[in-house]
């Protein structure tokens, strides 16, 4: 390994640090929010501005290596198109992450086939969530996930 791919490899694992610092931190913040009942709000609403941590992270820091190592098998993972899906597949398999243990892993143009499913997630993430929501109604996107939701799913939108 040259000293650059070194230094380039150190600097990608602090900003992942850092990354996980400061979404543990709005974790945190969101999981003392005040159930439902009391925000006087309807179920997407509350699921869009009491359960959402919005980071801004730049390219080819980390963030979806942070975000294979966060989600589950009772997560999701919306991503822009099935070459970053395929990306996804690999970093799973890096990590060792067996198929039963792994995030589903849905691409924009199959957004419409997963609003009708009924299984609950408990982490919703969206990679690149600037470009996506670029693309889709992001309001709507919460009313057609609310049913697919319980008042503890934390949706994450990074980058």
């Amino acid at each position: 390994m040259t000293i650059l791919n070194e230094l380039i490899s150190q600097s990608v694992l602090d900003q992942y640090s850092a990354l996980d610092t400061a979404i543990g931190n709005l974790e945190q913040m969101i999981k003392l929010q005040p159930p439902i009942a009391f925000t006087g709000v309807d179920r997407s609403t509350y699921l869009r501005e009491c359960r959402t941590v919005i980071a801004g992270a730049g390219r080819q820091n980390g963030k979806g290596y942070w975000i294979a190592t966060h989600a589950d098998s009772t997560s999701m993972i919306l991503c822009m198109n099935s070459h970053v899906r395929d990306s996804y597949r690999a970093k799973f398999e890096d990590l060792g992450i067996k198929k039963g243990q792994r995030s589903s892993i849905v691409i924009l143009a199959e957004l419409e086939n997963i609003y009708a499913e009924k299984t609950i997630v408990k982490k919703v993430f969206v990679d690149d969530a600037y470009y996506v929501f670029s693309k889709i109604d992001r309001n709507k996107f919460y009313r057609r996930l609310e049913h697919r939701c319980s008042e503890e799913t934390i949706f994450y939108l990074i980058g």
